[in-house]
Order: C-alpha cells, then sequence, then structure tokens
C-alpha cells in the first residue's frame, strides 16, 4: 500500500517537473490513502523461569493427555459389565468422553491464565537463572567427582543438568505493538 502511495506521489511530482497536466492527473489518481494500522496482537506474557517451561509441558499433556488416559480406560473397560455394574459403566464412559472434550477445549485458557498471572515474576528471571545454573553446576559437579563409580550416573547427571538448564528464560523486554514496515 505504501509503496503504491510512494509510486503515485513520484508519478505525480515527475509530471509538474516536466510540465504535463496529464502526468500529474493520473499521479494524482495513483496516490491511496494510507489503510488504518492492523489491530496489533497483544503481547504475550513474559515468560518466567522454570514455571513457562513447566506450563508448555502442561498445554502439550492437556491436548494429548486425556485422550491418551481416557483411551485406556476405555480398553480397560470395554467389556460390558452386569447390571447394575453395567448403567454405572456406560455413565462413566459417556460422561469421561464429554470430560475429555471439554478438558481439551477450555485447559488452553487455563494455562494462559495462569501464564498472565505469573508474568510479573518475570522480573526475577536473572537471579532466577542464577539459581538454576547454580543447581546444574552442582549436578556437573557432581557427576565429575561421584559419577564414575556407578558408570551410567555421570552420564545421567549431565542430562539432568542440561534439562534443568532448559529452565532459564531471558530477562523480560518491553513488548512494542508498533509495527514497522
Amino acid at each position: 500500500m505504501k509503496i503504491a502511495t510512494r509510486c503515485g506521489v513520484t508519478v505525480a511530482m515527475l509530471g509538474v517537473l516536466l510540465g504535463g497536466a496529464p502526468a500529474l492527473a493520473a499521479g494524482a489518481q495513483a496516490v491511496e490513502k494510507p489503510a488504518a494500522p492492523a489491530a496489533a496482537e497483544p503481547c504475550p506474557a513474559a515468560r518466567v523461569t522454570g514455571f513457562s517451561a513447566l506450563l508448555d509441558a502442561l498445554s502439550t499433556g492437556s491436548v494429548a493427555g486425556p485422550s491418551v488416559l481416557y483411551g485406556i480406560a476405555l480398553a480397560a473397560l470395554s467389556q460390558p459389565l452386569p447390571d447394575p455394574l453395567g448403567t454405572a459403566q456406560a455413565q462413566f464412559l459417556t460422561q469421561g468422553a464429554q470430560g475429555v472434550q471439554q478438558l481439551r477445549a477450555e485447559a488452553p485458557g487455563y494455562i494462559d491464565q495462569v501464564r498472565t498471572v505469573i508474568a510479573p515474576f518475570s522480573a526475577g528471571n536473572e537471579m532466577a537463572n542464577q539459581g538454576v545454573d547454580a543447581f546444574a553446576d552442582g549436578l556437573d559437579a557432581l557427576a565429575d567427582t561421584g559419577g564414575k563409580a556407578i558408570a551410567p550416573s555421570d552420564l545421567t547427571l549431565r542430562q539432568i543438568a542440561i534439562l534443568v538448564r532448559t529452565a532459564r528464560e531471558n530477562p523480560p523486554t518491553p513488548c512494542s505493538t508498533n509495527s514497522i514496515d
């Protein structure tokens, strides 16, 4: 949109320089009003050391987990039971299916609400990152000193230290809703 405006202004200016009224008229027709800026997306909630990684896992689990658990329960309860247990079994399976659908639909919203509530704690990310690093460094030191006594524990401790370090988050940065073309 801005390119068309710039080209139209350029054509109009060229028409004025060359003294041509038709070029000026054509340039004036090519000029478009700039479009109103699109509504900016809201800033995402700031990430908090340790908690955001946990919420990411819960978010993934809230989509897949209920269906998997319901599938396991369905496999275990697929054989009809004699009455009065058969009636209770049917109710359980029906309500379970509805509950799975409801949980899959509503859980992401609840997780986003938790993200918003804990976002102010991102101010402490630098200090929390130091704690994460100290804990991971301790695991590395333990792997160096005592890990070789039990063969796979040194590798396991180092892998846990790498996993712990993934909980680090960057300090929060201001979110700008202005878009630059």
